[in-house]
């Protein structure tokens, strides 16, 4: 009679993000969402350029707040996305005149977009010599917009997609045709790099080193494929759905940069 396999602990996605829930639906493996909120605006302080650096601190005090029960042995995963415009970190516009303003101080720009990923078990008793808990990675990549006609600005704003997105840009909507150039994780700019989240609940899991994270169009898409992830794996986890009621649009819908 062959060895009893130990089930795998839960993972706990701790963001109400539809696009980060899509995403992590990718690793073919069931997990629950359980949102966890802290004030974003009072982590960030005057003169802090760096988005990552800031990204990083809020995804770290989400993962600090999140409260595990009695699920001692969880994986949660919290993560912060942040955009950043010449040495300037973007907001989440909560006006169609902030929107509009940041819009025209983006065109032609190239843009920095962050998201930091933490990954650990916040419910598991610590000892001396334990790992660092949270693991977490800092993942940028690079969008190069294009210039923007006041015209299409105005249009942008009146859709009223831009409102509350991380640098009022809704990249799988509206703002995707402002697109001049993507360097680096496509999945990262959606909000959740999957090839760092691949690599950190894999090292948690096997408590060995991480390898190298290897972003991939199979993980993390791409902007020409939008990302078409293994619907054939993907399909049905996403906090258990039944395949038949899961479509590949499901997977690919309303993905903008995430908070």
């Amino acid at each position: 009679m062959g060895a009893e396999v130990a089930p795998q602990p839960a993972l706990i996605l701790a963001s109400a993000s539809p696009r980060r829930r899509d995403l992590l639906a990718g690793l073919s493996r069931p997990f629950r969402v359980e949102p966890v909120e802290v004030d974003e605006r009072a982590l960030v302080s005057p003169g802090d350029d760096d988005p990552g650096v800031v990204a990083l601190r809020i995804a770290s005090a989400k993962y600090a707040a999140f409260d595990p029960g009695q699920d001692l042995d969880g994986i949660v995963i919290t993560a912060d996305t942040l955009v950043a415009c010449r040495g300037v970190i973007m907001g989440k516009p909560q006006s169609d005149d902030e929107l509009r303003a940041m819009l025209q101080q983006m065109s032609g720009a190239e843009l920095e977009i962050a998201t930091a990923v933490c990954v650990g078990r916040p419910g598991r008793p610590r000892s001396p010599g334990d790992a660092d808990d949270p693991a977490c990675e800092v993942v940028v990549t690079r969008v190069g917009l294009r210039r923007l006609e006041p015209a299409e600005i105005d249009r942008y704003v009146t859709s009223g997609e831009g409102i509350d997105k991380a640098g009022g840009l809704a990249l799988q909507a509206g703002a995707g045709g402002f697109i001049d150039s993507v360097s680096g994780c496509w999945a990262n700019v959606l909000g959740l790099p999957m090839c760092a989240v691949h690599r950190l609940i894999g090292a948690d899991t096997t408590r060995a080193s991480p390898p190298e994270a290897v972003c991939s169009p199979r993980l993390c898409g791409s902007r020409e494929r939008q990302r078409e992830p293994d619907l054939g794996s993907a399909l049905g986890t996403v906090a258990g759905a039944d395949p038949a009621a899961v479509t590949g649009h499901d997977l690919l819908d309303d993905r903008q940069p995430e908070a």
